[in-house]
């Protein structure tokens, strides 16, 4: 399997000089995740063949950002027990965080074989069709990892995100609800659900979900840019321009705050605002 070849070569160190590697980073020496993966170390010190501390050892590393010890680590697990779905699935999000959607593909595929219980090796697949925009296979993963998690709500704002790419928006609608209905503190199926919303012109619904946005996270640019969106759409453009202000003072890089508020110039024909607008757009 081209996955058991490349681990192989990968991994060609003894693994007591790959410890050494590992331990000498920074972040073992100082910062996030020094304490976790000390005491890791110190039980690997005592059950050098044990492949599940290699696996926690792994997520540690991935946790603190450590993504190429975080690697070493699960290979060295693999190398214990070629047969841990765990194994594979810990590197498969490595690469994920790497954006090797090639290599990513193909260990979660062995994570899958290996066991395909495990809804979380699912979702990585998912990651993998959608930065493909392949989404009619990343649908039918969606649909499985539901079965087997049927009460997440991380997986119906997937599917939420997958029917949107579709443009199915009906379908879109009730996967965000539903999520949102699980985990009401879903900050961002509310901004989705607002974006919908204001796409297909319901600006009223667009601006109540953009608020609830905001009540979770009450100075985030994104959910004032929304309403100034819905707002322009409504030809409401004192509160657009007021809002959009909102949005470009909690980040001046909101690039569509500054070009809606632009356009709130340019209606009013303010050129000479509009002007210094675009100069920073």
């Amino acid at each position: 399997m081209k996955i058991t070849r490349a681990i192989y070569i990968i991994f060609p160190l003894p693994f007591f000089l790959i410890i050494g590697t590992i331990s000498s980073h920074p972040i073992y020496a100082e910062g996030e995740g020094n304490e976790r993966i000390a005491t890791l170390h110190e039980k690997i010190a005592s059950a050098p063949e044990d492949n599940i501390l290699f696996i926690e050892l792994g997520w540690a590393y991935r946790k603190a950002g450590c993504l190429e010890e975080a690697k070493e680590a699960f290979l060295k697990s693999i190398e214990l027990d070629p047969n841990n779905a765990r194994s594979f699935d810990g590197i498969g999000w490595c690469y994920l965080d790497e954006k090797d959607f090639d290599n990513a593909e193909t260990v979660f595929k062995k994570a899958i074989e290996l066991d395909p219980t495990n809804y979380g090796t699912l979702m990585g697949l998912w990651y993998v069709y959608q930065s493909r925009r392949s989404f009619i296979e990343g649908e039918s993963l969606l649909q499985k990892a539901l079965a087997l998690e049927p009460g997440s709500d991380w997986i119906y704002f997937e599917m939420g995100s997958c029917y949107r790419a579709q443009g199915k928006f009906e379908e879109a609608e009730a996967m965000l609800l539903r999520s949102l209905e699980i985990n009401p503190e879903k900050y961002q199926a509310c901004l989705d659900l607002g974006d919908q919303y204001r796409i297909l012109g319901r600006y009223d619904q667009g601006i109540t979900m953009y608020e609830r946005a905001l009540e979770i996270a009450p100075n985030d640019s994104r959910a004032y840019n929304g309403i100034g969106q819905c707002y322009l759409g409504q030809n409401d453009l004192a509160r657009a321009e007021s809002t959009f202000k909102k949005a470009i003072e909690r980040d001046p890089n909101n690039f569509h705050a500054l070009m809606g508020l632009w356009h709130c110039y340019q209606h009013k024909e303010k050129y000479d605002d509009g002007e210094q607008v675009l100069k920073k757009a």
